[in-house]
């Protein structure tokens, strides 16, 4: 016996197709490809705009601003998806940054997550700095020698060791996903690392220092040891307890981490190991 198909559920469906058949034939693009033939406009133009969406801010004015920063091809497209998706008031505020020519879904989707900077990249835990400066290299948000150069500047962070700037901030860039602007400079990406460590780190640890007996420095460093000693999480606390003993009768550490440290900075081991 055949099924009879309810007439909302058609109508439903006959609008929604109706809905892209029109966005698609009123704009110099398709919905999901920001490549127009010749017939239907102009190619987009390649480079970077900034656009600001205040609170309150509603679909058409937030449309019209994209459009007329050359972000979007079409703000009645943006209007019509964003209307299909049921989220005009989903958007959120903030300076965003964009390629231009992205396609619309692309946009829709970074403002309504409120990713306001194009690149985004996330540091994983245990990374030494040169390996950070290549991954921010890799990911195209800062160049390797500015990002090391900037290590190497001062610091005024209260937080850093005495003598931080001819030290490397090892251990002082917080691993967290970071959203980069395609202007940023090394200076701004170490900046960034710092004031997340600050938050995350400073404010948590330094009122337990008392009791442990060591310096935020010294916390750091073993943190980064058993970061690199330990195979699975679990293991953390244990390595760190015997490290903490070691520590306190006088005894080396005698942990791998410390010498592969320390060969990884020796330019004629990388040179032949890597």
């Amino acid at each position: 016996m055949s099924k009879i198909v309810p007439a909302a559920v058609v109508a439903m469906a006959l609008v929604t197709i109706g809905i892209i058949a029109w966005s698609m034939s009123h704009v110099p693009s398709t919905i999901l490809s920001s490549e127009p033939s010749d017939a239907l406009g102009p190619t987009p133009v390649a480079g970077v705009a900034t656009v600001t969406i205040e609170d309150g801010d509603g679909a058409k004015n937030i449309a019209d601003a994209l459009e007329g920063a050359g972000v979007i091809q079409s703000a009645r497209l943006f209007r019509v998806l964003v209307a299909f998706m049921s989220i005009e008031n989903e958007l959120v505020a903030g300076d965003y940054e964009f390629d231009k020519g992205m396609t619309t879904l692309a946009v829709i989707d970074r403002i309504h997550n409120g990713v306001t900077a194009p690149l985004m990249v996330t540091v994983p835990e245990g990374l030494r700095v040169e390996e950070v400066a290549a991954l921010l290299d890799e990911k195209g948000a800062v160049s390797k020698s500015d990002f090391l150069a900037a290590v190497r500047e001062d610091h005024p962070e209260s937080f850093l060791p005495e003598g931080a700037s001819d030290s490397d901030l090892q251990g002082y860039l917080f691993p967290a996903t970071y959203g980069f602007s395609r202007t940023t400079t090394g200076r701004q990406a170490v900046q960034q690392m710092l004031d997340a460590f600050d938050k995350q780190v400073v404010t948590e640890v330094e009122p337990q220092l008392e009791t442990t007996g060591l310096t935020l420095d010294q916390v750091i460093t073993l943190a980064s040891i058993v970061e690199r000693e330990a195979v699975k999480p679990e293991e953390r606390p244990l390595i760190a307890s015997v490290f903490l003993n070691r520590m306190k009768v006088g005894i080396a550490l005698q942990a791998d981490p410390t010498v592969q440290f320390a060969v990884a900075n020796d330019p004629q081991s990388v040179a032949q190991y890597g």
